[in-house]
């Protein structure tokens, strides 16, 4: 079996799904969502599922892993990788575009879960980010 090599840190883009599969307490597979809630990188995903392999009736390839739950579920579109690495390491115009690291805010309105943050022009300015020049569609 390939495993998916999964890296850093990972958002909860349906969480109301998530923990709909951590409270199932007849399916052993809910530990496995427990711990996607209680953990915001894979690493430390990994780290806390770490050797518990469960079996499901249903499920043919027994057991079933850690690493396997968490790949449905992105699979799945409950979580997504919260920086596209391989997006911020492309090369625009020859040159490696630069990475911004801001804090955002999650915001909750019932099942829906959002991410704020704000940028001044400093930062977009700053070197190796953005060159504001060609933000202004009318010039050549």
């Amino acid at each position: 079996m390939k495993l998916s090599r999964l890296k850093g840190h990972f958002l909860r883009l349906d969480e109301a799904a998530i923990r709909r599969k951590a409270i199932l307490q007849h399916d052993p597979r809910h530990v496995f969502y427990t711990a996607m809630l209680e953990n915001d990188t894979y690493e430390t995903y990994e780290a806390a599922v770490r050797g518990i392999e469960v079996s499901v009736e249903t499920f043919k390839n027994d057991p079933i892993t850690g690493h396997m739950e968490i790949l449905y579920a992105r699979r799945n579109g409950w979580i997504a990788d919260s920086e596209t690495e391989s997006r911020a390491d492309q090369h625009l115009g020859g040159e490696s575009m630069g990475k911004i690291k801001i804090p955002a805010a999650r915001i909750r309105q019932g099942d829906l879960v959002l991410y704020a943050t704000s940028l001044s022009v400093r930062e977009l300015v700053s070197d190796g980010f953005y060159n504001v020049e060609t933000l202004d569609p009318n010039k050549d």
